[in-house]
């Protein structure tokens, strides 16, 4: 079976990981780690946000180049039936 672990899977697993832990917990035990776990949240929040924008950009490049696509077929159509 194949065990190979994507990287946007990492992301998942490691917010799941720490869905658990409370700030003000792990900052009365170790304030470095605290800071850390603050750290990490905003971390992920800003790679999920990456994330959505570029496929956001992706999917927009797409659909252009689709309708880009679409309007040369139209042209060689309207170009074949005038000769």
């Amino acid at each position: 079976m194949n065990s190979e672990v994507k990287s946007y899977q990492t992301i998942n697993y490691i917010e799941k990981s720490i869905a658990g832990l409370d700030q003000e917990t792990l900052n009365r035990y170790n304030y470095a780690l605290g800071l850390i776990l603050h750290w990490l949240k905003l971390v992920i929040a800003a790679r999920k946000k990456d994330i959505i924008g570029r496929l956001v950009v992706t999917k927009g490049l797409r659909e252009e180049r689709e309708m880009k696509i679409e309007e040369e077929k139209q042209r060689m159509e309207r170009r074949a039936a005038a000769c």
